[in-house]
């Protein structure tokens, strides 16, 4: 969305990024600016222009700029500086009759109000302008994610079907990998797509197995799992899961499944350990894809995962910031 020059200004002002220093410095120059038209102006014009009638834009000009605090702040100065160095005796706050305490007390009360009123309307505006680009950018960010969700769903679609051999098998097999994506989605949604608590996403994923007194979960130091990594990492735990279940100590309840992780040096280490005997090497299959590709795409993180004689391994890590 292309924004106009003053919806930029007034967005920078709403969000200081001018600088308090700044601003009141430009409310000053505003004022003095008046000042020096109203001199200039008496000088070329041997009928002079009344002095408020330069000071009354000063102030338009720093309430649009500055918003209601600095436009009720020119109106105060427009009117020491009018007072002083305009309203006869010059050069003096002394008022020589009423009608001059008049013409002073109403220019000030005057351009309290116009300054009030064109900064609040300038804030109105810049907070009306940055709700459209806020929310122009959630759906821009809306469709990037549904993108993305809908290549993973994709994925899986493909995947699944080249590894079934029936209706049912597909539609089972299916549910559990949808359920384990929406997991993660729902945490997302909870956190508004910022980074979510690595024991909360770790509970929802294998909240299907949690039942079996067999899978311990061991809480490990706080720590957050990036909401990029979210999806994948929830279908890698249950995949794992899910394999146990059918094959592993699940299933058999002879032993513990340890889930856990911790913190070291700004690295965050999730660890599944199934002390399975006998199982031999891993195979290659889509099972084994989700979980080594559960944090593919992120340079700055690993997947190590192990199937050997003395059970299965996976080791999930990624920078906390």
């Amino acid at each position: 969305m292309k924004r106009s020059k003053f919806s930029t200004i007034a967005s920078k002002v709403q969000s200081r990024e001018f600088g308090t220093l700044s601003i009141w410095a430009f409310g000053i120059v505003v004022v003095l600016a008046a000042l020096w038209a109203h001199r200039v102006s008496n000088w070329a014009d041997p009928d002079p222009l009344p002095p408020f009638l330069f000071f009354y834009p000063a102030v338009v000009i720093a309430a649009l700029a500055g918003g209601p605090k600095l436009g009720v702040a020119s109106a105060i100065l427009s009117t020491v500086v009018a007072w002083y160095a305009n309203m006869r005796p010059e050069f003096s706050f002394s008022l020589h009759d009423n009608h001059s305490v008049f013409v002073v007390s109403l220019f000030l009360l005057t351009s309290i109000l116009i300054g009030w009123a064109v900064g609040r309307t300038t804030a109105a505006l810049a907070a009306t302008h940055w709700e459209r680009e806020e929310r122009a950018k959630a759906a821009r960010e809306a469709v990037h994610r549904i993108r993305n969700l809908l290549a993973v769903i994709q994925s899986i679609l493909v995947k699944v079907a080249q590894n079934t051999e029936s209706v049912t098998e597909y539609r089972d097999i299916m549910c559990d990998r949808l359920q384990a994506l929406g997991s993660a989605q729902n945490l997302l949604l909870r956190s508004d797509w910022s980074d979510i608590d690595i024991s909360e996403l770790v509970r929802a994923s294998l909240a299907p197995f949690l039942p079996n007194p067999s899978l311990r979960v061991t809480d490990g130091p706080d720590g957050s799992v990036p909401a990029r990594l979210a999806g994948g990492l929830s279908l890698g735990l249950f995949e794992l899961a899910t394999n146990s279940a059918k094959h592993g100590l699940l299933a058999k309840r002879s032993a513990h499944v340890d889930v856990g992780w911790s913190v070291n040096d700004n690295i965050v280490t999730l660890n599944w350990f199934e002390p399975v005997e006998g199982v031999g090497a891993k195979t290659e299959g889509f099972g084994t894809k989700l979980i080594t590709h559960a944090l593919k795409g992120h340079p700055t993180t690993e997947v190590d995962y192990s199937v050997t004689t003395s059970g299965v391994e996976a080791r999930f890590s990624w920078p906390t910031d």
